[in-house]
């Protein structure tokens, strides 16, 4: 605990020590890679403004990069849901009114 990560870096390689950085997150995140591999996507959410999220790690050379969207806001796909299930929009409003949805 006396000394800095560098300075252990340093004495373990001149002994010929395998040894390597272990990143802090912020520091992790900071690295050139993680921006040219587009691990940090950001987009603009509806409500909040501008939402920073992991990027998918997988990269396939053909297939090309889909857009990325916000999460849904709460309640934002129920009619469109509800009518994949068979209801119809007299059912839904029913439904709406009724306080269940």
């Amino acid at each position: 605990k006396s000394k800095k990560r560098n300075e252990w870096l340093k004495i373990l390689s001149t002994a010929d020590v395998p040894v390597g950085n272990i990143n802090s997150l912020s520091e992790a995140l900071q690295m050139k890679a993680v921006e040219e591999r587009e691990m940090i996507v950001s987009m603009q959410h509806p409500s909040i403004g501008e939402l920073k999220m992991v990027g998918n790690p997988i990269k396939l050379t053909t297939t090309k990069r889909t857009k990325v969207l916000p999460p849904p806001l709460l309640s934002q796909h129920t009619n469109e849901a509800l009518r994949s299930l068979g209801y119809s929009d007299s059912d839904i409003k029913k439904l709406k009114r009724q306080k269940i949805i």
